[in-house]
This record gives C-alpha cells, sequence and structure tokens, in this order.
C-alpha cells in the first residue's frame, strides 16, 4: 500500500508541474500576441513557439529530424549508417530546442543563465517569463545580435 501512496504523491507532484508549465507558456503566448489557449493543443503549441522565438520552418526541420529517426528506429537491417543517423539525428533535435530556448530568453531579454533555467526547470522559468514582468520583443528586432 505504501508503494501506490509513493506512486500517487509522485502523480500529483507532476501533474503540478505540468500545470505550473502551461500556466507559463499561456503567459508567454500571451505577451507574444497569440491566444493563450493555443498552448493546449499538441504539436501546434511547440510550432507556435518557433514562429514567436524564431522561425516556424525550423521546427518543421526538427519534427523532420524525430520522424526520421523513428523510421530509421523500425529499420531491420542494420548498418553503421543507420546507427549512426540514430545518434545524429535526436542530437540534432536536441541542439534545436536548446537554441530555441535560447531565442525564446533572448525575445524576453534575458541571457544565456535564463535559457540553462528554462531547459532544466522549465515549470518555473517559463512560468517566471509568462507571469512576470518580462516583455516580449520580437525576434527580428534583436536577431542581428545574436
Amino acid at each position: 500500500m505504501e508503494d501506490y501512496a509513493i506512486l500517487i504523491i509522485l502523480f500529483l507532484m507532476a501533474v503540478c508541474l505540468l500545470i505550473l508549465t502551461v500556466i507559463g507558456y499561456w503567459g508567454v503566448f500571451c505577451k507574444a500576441g497569440e491566444k493563450g489557449w493555443k498552448v493546449l493543443i499538441p504539436f501546434y503549441n511547440e510550432y507556435l513557439l518557433f514562429k514567436i522565438a524564431w522561425k516556424p520552418s525550423v521546427c518543421l526541420i526538427k519534427w523532420l529530424c524525430l520522424c526520421l529517426y523513428e523510421v530509421v528506429s523500425v529499420t531491420l537491417k542494420a548498418g553503421v549508417l543507420l546507427e549512426m543517423l540514430q545518434l545524429i539525428l535526436p542530437s540534432i533535435a536536441f541542439v534545436l530546442t536548446v537554441m530555441l530556448y535560447h531565442r525564446l530568453s533572448k525575445a524576453f531579454r534575458h541571457g544565456f543563465g535564463y535559457t540553462a533555467g528554462i531547459l532544466f526547470l522549465p515549470f518555473i522559468f517559463v512560468l517566471l517569463l509568462g507571469v512576470g514582468r518580462s516583455r516580449y520583443t520580437r525576434p527580428d528586432k534583436y536577431i542581428e545580435k545574436i
């Protein structure tokens, strides 16, 4: 019975962190001029986040890398090239995600430390972006400085 209590507590903590993250992204979307409810739509919310902080085409590149990774993962033939692709494709997607977070923090006039915060503790740092005093600046106004 004690094992179930721990699982229930962990589940409730995860739900609370998810709610905090959604509230934060809702605020980020509103500050960027998008409707807040769009954060609730899977895939579209990530597309809009790329649109807010960078370019939507980069989101499509990330999704393409992840889809190709899935195709390569289920391929029956093993080989060095396929194994390298299994390593490279998710790495590209991860790097694009880190770059997205950096551009998002730059769009709200923060630096690399804030990027690390969004990467490791998104439920805190995205919430601070969404409900804090940070102001959104369109990417084309700061992109030359990056």
